[in-house]
């Protein structure tokens, strides 16, 4: 996880500005953040088994 970041902007920007680009940086940091190891075997994970199962659902309904 990244805990400090150093941010550069150039020019002069208002008080507003400033705080819109920390805000920014702090949730493009945050959502780049590795998520929580998922406790499920790796072929419960894969996006394909969802797919497949979601699409079957869909099909039946």
């Amino acid at each position: 996880m990244i805990s400090v970041a150093e941010v550069t902007v150039s020019g002069d920007p208002t008080p507003e500005e400033a705080a819109a680009i920390v805000a920014a940086a702090t949730a493009v940091l945050s959502s780049a953040a590795p998520a929580a190891e998922d406790p499920r075997p790796w072929q419960y994970r894969s996006q394909w088994r969802r797919a497949a199962i979601e699409e079957g659902v869909r099909s039946v309904s």
